[in-house]
């Protein structure tokens, strides 16, 4: 068998293991080891749900999100956004303070490559969700955020 047959049926094998899974009225089509998918939230050109890997289960870090990012190339500046998020976060990868990029994945070949999965390491919340919840933040909250930021920028 030659290489590029060996090849070929590797990629079958991968997309063949993908399972789907609906999100509200968004179809997830990922590697079938994510299992227990939930939204979220949803932005301007993207879902995020999180999911449990199954390659990791029961070790510290088994639960990941996954960003679903649609109509990837309609829109030449969100395009060029995406990329540089990608972009920064491989080179940042490595630190604790900032979210990880575990894997990427893209829509079977026979399939429209219109939109891709960036699978993160999960974080229980953001700065979004911080800011505008209805919890006040005591000084002690603000001082933890404040720290895991300056820690973020002493990396960079």
């Amino acid at each position: 068998m030659t290489s590029d047959k060996a090849s070929d049926m590797n990629k079958e094998m991968i997309w063949k293991n993908w399972k789907a899974h609906q999100i509200g009225k968004h179809f997830f089509n990922v590697d079938s080891r994510y299992s227990k998918l939930v939204k979220l939230g949803q932005g301007a050109y993207a879902v995020v749900c999180s999911a449990k890997d199954e390659r990791r289960r029961g070790q510290k870090g088994d639960k990941i999100a996954i960003k679903k990012i649609m109509d990837l190339f309609s829109n030449k500046s969100d395009s060029i956004r995406i990329l540089r998020e990608i972009h920064i976060l491989h080179h940042l990868a490595g630190n604790r303070h900032i979210v990880t990029i575990e894997d990427l994945m893209v829509p079977d070949p026979s399939l429209p490559f219109d939109h891709m999965y960036i699978v993160l390491g999960y974080m229980p919340a953001d700065l979004h969700k911080i800011i505008y919840s209805s919890n006040s933040l005591t000084d002690r909250h603000v001082c933890y955020m404040v720290y895991q930021m300056f820690c973020a920028l002493k990396f960079i």
